[in-house]
């Protein structure tokens, strides 16, 4: 059983990786690149389009920036998401059970889609897109050999 402790600076790192890297290659592109393409193509309608697109530019221009600035409005809006998390994994055999304060889930390992090694965490993606993360050096080597078991990709 192992104490699992993550900050709020590092689940805003983790959050910001996962939107941007996380994804299929089609998305992963769209975030890293589609803002500024969108913000340029709309100073490009904008100053040199006909009359009837200068609109349209000028809401690329905004759209671009919206798109550009999500993720760091996420973090803004919503702090709950990125409050300092304190639980309790135990890794068996077929399942993990967590358990944080009074409540305690035990999930089995074929309901995962995916667990991952990834620099520093354990990332177990369930179906519903939720990502649970485990800290590397918060498990004890039994956990990590359960875990590297697992592993999907």
């Amino acid at each position: 059983m192992s104490q699992q402790i993550l900050s709020k600076s590092e689940r805003i790192r983790l959050f910001l990786r996962e939107y941007y890297l996380g994804q299929t290659t089609w998305i992963k592109i769209m975030r890293l690149i589609g803002g500024p393409l969108i913000i340029g193509t709309g100073v490009q309608f904008y100053f040199n389009a006909h009359r009837s697109m200068v609109a349209y530019g000028g809401f690329c221009f905004l759209y671009g920036i919206y798109y550009t600035l999500k993720p760091l409005l996420i973090i803004a809006l919503r702090p709950t998401l990125f409050q300092l998390l304190n639980f309790t994994v135990q890794v068996e055999e077929g399942r993990l059970k967590f358990q944080e304060d009074d409540a305690e889930s035990i999930i089995q390992f074929k309901i995962f889609k995916s667990i991952r090694l990834q620099a520093g965490y354990y990332a177990l993606k369930l179906p519903d897109k939720a990502t649970i993360y485990l800290r590397t050096d918060q498990l004890t080597e039994e956990e990590k050999s359960l875990l590297t078991k697992h592993l999907t990709a």
